[in-house]
């Protein structure tokens, strides 16, 4: 093992077992190169290795963070993935020159549940915003979205936001920055309640994302699971 992968999978033991906590920022690079008599240059490495198993966030001028949680639920660690979705299917239809629209079906606060709490890097006691609605481009039903948020990152979360783009609320009205996500893709039949939905037979294959979306202070603002319909097509584009 070389020594940035030995420095790497220390911290990670670190950040797993609670030392370092879901926000919270790391030592200092030179805290870290004495820490463990390396060079700066190794410290990148492993900075580079833990940002790459989602892990970290660097936040320009300010350090780097412990990201607020993990997807658990496949079994995989997947790595952060940037796509035209990111930026909020508002932003992105809007680019294509097609009016979006929002069809609420629930907007609730509630206690999140344990998966969904270890996922915001909350506790069960905390309180989220449930919302669950159909995203429309020209009319047409094209995402179903299942959401939380936890109360503690995104304040005063209103029914008119949840109506409109949720990204634009974080970024033009809160000043957050979405900067990453963790994605699990999987193609499933939809239930007859999605399906409903999404205007489609239950029979269809779709597109089940299940996602944490995190801010550039490694926060974790949003988890959800959205289905697509079969005749959407979106791109991925990984980074970092």
């Amino acid at each position: 093992m070389n020594k940035y992968e030995s420095v790497a999978s220390d911290i990670r033991s670190k950040i797993e077992d609670g030392t370092y906590a879901p926000g919270t920022r790391l030592p200092t690079i030179p805290a870290i190169c004495e820490e463990y008599g390396i060079s700066k240059i190794t410290v990148k490495h492993a900075m580079d290795e833990l940002e790459r198993l989602g892990l970290i966030a660097r936040r320009r001028g300010s350090g780097t963070y412990v990201k607020g949680g993990r997807h658990e639920s496949s079994g995989v660690d997947t790595s952060s993935a940037l796509s035209s979705t990111l930026g909020g299917f508002t932003a992105e239809h809007e680019s294509l020159g097609e009016h979006t629209g929002v069809v609420l079906h629930d907007f609730v606060i509630c206690h999140p549940d344990s998966s969904t709490a270890k996922a915001l890097g909350v506790t069960e006691d905390d309180y989220c915003y449930h919302v669950v609605r159909t995203l429309m481009a020209n009319d047409v039903p094209l995402q179903d979205q299942d959401v939380y948020i936890p109360m503690s990152v995104v304040p005063n979360l209103l029914r008119r936001h949840a109506e409109g783009s949720l990204y634009r609320y974080l970024e033009e009205e809160l000043g957050l920055r979405v900067a990453s996500a963790h994605r699990h893709v999987t193609a499933v039949h939809p239930t007859d309640k999605v399906a409903a939905h999404l205007g489609i037979a239950s029979n269809v294959p779709v597109l089940r994302i299940e996602q944490i979306s995190f801010l550039d202070d490694g926060r974790a603002c949003e988890v959800s699971v959205s289905v697509h319909a079969p005749y959407y097509a979106f791109t991925s584009i990984s980074t970092r």
